[in-house]
């Protein structure tokens, strides 16, 4: 018999057969989930949130416990969520069992009431539409970066305003909330409605691109890009990682500038993650004239390319790109 705290106990290391898979399928049932079955799978599981599931849905890497409680709450097989099957048979006592065979507990074999217990263990009272204490909110955003966003929600079938809340927890947890494929599909978006992501435009050229600039906030860059001689995470597109040799902090507001640049030493992984550390050759140099914003009511909303010849004269961001 298999109970909640034998759950808790399983084995935490990486049992996939196909990482790329078991990303996919996570991906694929987390992202339309509830936040009531985000905190029964957290509960089940024995985790204290869902930082653990976030790195099991960037990198792939799923332990017995994620898999058995995962499978449970969305109803999927235990063997397909782990790739140890290519079809998904979904949670039933030969699928559970047969995967507690695979991954050595056998004295955990369930019957048909233990599935019923567990499914009713971790039940909260509260209904979805009430979980938390939520408010409605007014905010300004570009049209057609709205209709990307509309469109790229009802690619996952699901209010727009519960993406913004999944980007948001996404990104406190500091992990990539988007696959590849789905990476393309918001490019793909992004192009059909014509949005210019970062607000201005990057060189077109990249074999002139050599710097790369990152927005951050005062605290940030104090702590990490002036404490620590590097930065991260950051995503670096393939055909332009090979030509940085520079990086230039943004500071936001209420700076609003780039005030900072350091010469690039390397460019590693960043953990088990699709991003990137930049770690520097030597503390950074401050701009001699920091370089603002022409138009300082707006901000820059993520990393651009530029060149250092450019960054060397720029009286504004204007004149990077």
């Amino acid at each position: 018999m298999l109970t909640v705290e034998q759950i808790k106990t399983m084995n935490s290391q990486n049992i996939s057969h196909d990482k790329d898979q078991t990303r996919k399928v996570l991906n694929s049932v987390w992202k339309t989930a509830s936040n009531k079955q985000k905190n029964k799978a957290v509960a089940l599981g024995g985790y204290t949130d869902t930082k653990a599931f976030s790195a099991a849905r960037s990198t792939g890497s799923i332990s017995v416990r994620m898999t058995i409680a995962t499978s449970l709450v969305f109803s999927i097989s235990p063997m397909y969520l782990s790739a140890m099957s290519k079809v998904d048979e979904g949670f039933t006592v030969d699928t559970a069992n047969s995967f507690l065979h695979a991954t050595g507990y056998d004295e955990y074999i369930i019957e048909d009431e233990d599935v019923n217990e567990l499914n009713g263990s971790s039940d909260s009272s509260e209904d979805d539409e009430a979980y938390g204490d939520r408010v409605e909110i007014k905010i300004h955003l570009d049209r057609n970066l709205l209709k990307t966003l509309k469109g790229f929600a009802e690619y996952w079938d699901m209010p727009a305003e519960n993406l913004i809340e999944q980007l948001i927890i996404e990104g406190t947890e500091g992990t990539s909330p988007f696959d590849k494929d789905e990476m393309d599909v918001i490019k793909k978006l992004l192009k059909i409605y014509d949005v210019n992501t970062f607000g201005v435009k990057d060189i077109r050229d990249s074999d002139k691109i050599d710097t790369i600039v990152v927005p951050m906030s005062d605290i940030n860059h104090a702590a990490v890009f002036m404490g620590q001689n590097c930065w991260y995470s950051v995503s670096i597109a393939d055909d332009k990682i090979n030509n940085i040799r520079y990086i230039a902090s943004y500071q936001n507001s209420p700076i609003k500038a780039i005030t900072h640049y350091a010469e690039v030493k390397d460019i590693v992984r960043y953990n088990d993650t699709n991003k990137y550390k930049i770690n520097f050759k030597s503390a950074p140099v401050e701009l001699p004239e920091h370089i603002p914003y022409k138009n300082r009511s707006v901000t820059m909303r993520g990393r651009k390319y530029t060149n250092f010849e450019k960054l060397s004269s720029a009286k504004s961001l204007n004149d990077l790109w």
